[in-house]
């Protein structure tokens, strides 16, 4: 079932995530209600029972593993290359995304019990990186095909490392509202955001033509070349969103703003890439087709 690398780490972020939430969870009192929503401040400022604040996200990372799967062979018709890298950039993006759910899970546990189990919230952190390592080492052991081979490329092992030190320092600064030292840092949604963006958009030019990612465009879906352009194009522009992102984490802006802000600068990327799109478009011979006819590339 868990023949990939991939499907591994995925298994291992999800679990931390589960058992993390259901230990926090043997911590309340009946009937306690759970912080589930933060405003930009680091303040809780919505809540729900304990079934909805630690079962949802490991929820999410499951069903993001299974749309993973299914996108294996969601795809067009390709050459095995071109598979591979679709595979790898597929792999990074919603590694990272499974690494913020297990983030967010730490998030709602920390904050949860520290109302009623102050003292065990100083346990969370070792706790959560003893859980991961340990069902990362359970499925090496299972299965030792997977070591430093082709699986563990480069890119990938960056990536890996990266979730998982981007996982520990937010819930650092965490652990201190946690604890009561103080709020989060305002300027955590830009820095986070931004990161995610630069991760994302490194991997954006490796996708080729596909049912569900991608930057999709009548435009890019009318010819391969287009699609190419594009994309190496549109992960330019979102790895320069996400440094203006974390740019503006230490520029004076009031953090009312910060929202507002991500908001601009991601639409902003993404206008650029659906403009980039259209005259990449216009730039092909007289005899290319409509928008919206898929056209494969040269070969």
């Amino acid at each position: 079932m868990f023949d990939r690398a991939t499907d591994r780490w995925f298994f291992a972020l999800t679990l931390t995530a589960l058992l993390l939430g259901l230990g926090a969870w043997g911590q309340l009192p009946p009937g306690a209600q759970v912080p589930i929503h933060f405003n930009l401040h680091g303040v809780p400022d919505g809540w729900g029972s304990p079934a909805v604040a630690f079962l949802i996200m490991p929820g999410v990372a499951a069903a993001v593993w299974g749309l993973r799967r299914l996108l294996d062979a969601s795809g067009p018709t390709a050459s095995a290359a071109d598979r591979e890298r679709v595979a790898r950039a597929l792999d990074q993006i919603f590694l990272a995304t499974a690494g913020l759910m297990t983030t967010a899970q730490l998030i709602i546990a920390a904050v949860a019990i520290s109302d009623w189990r102050p003292a065990a919230a100083h346990l969370l952190l070792p706790l959560a990186l003893v859980l991961f390592v340990a069902g990362r080492a359970s499925f090496r052991l299972a299965d030792p095909r997977d070591s430093q081979g082709a699986s563990s490329s480069g890119a990938l092992s960056t990536l890996r490392w990266a979730t998982t030190a981007f996982s520990v320092l937010v819930f650092a600064f965490v652990a201190y509202q946690a604890l009561g030292v103080g709020p989060l840092p305002p300027n955590l949604l830009l820095v986070g955001v931004g990161m995610l963006l630069v991760v994302t958009g490194n991997v954006m030019g490796k996708l080729r033509p596909h049912s569900l990612e991608g930057i999709r465009t009548r435009w890019t879906l009318a010819h391969d070349r287009v699609w190419d352009h594009t994309q190496r194009f549109g992960g330019k522009a979102q790895v320069a969103a996400g440094l203006v992102l974390i740019g503006l984490a230490w520029a004076p802006l009031p953090p009312a703003w910060h929202g507002p802000a991500v908001l601009a600068v991601v639409l902003a990327s993404s206008g650029a890439a659906a403009v980039k799109s259209y005259w990449a478009w216009r730039k092909l011979p007289p005899e290319s087709p409509e928008p919206g006819c898929r056209v494969p590339r040269d070969e």
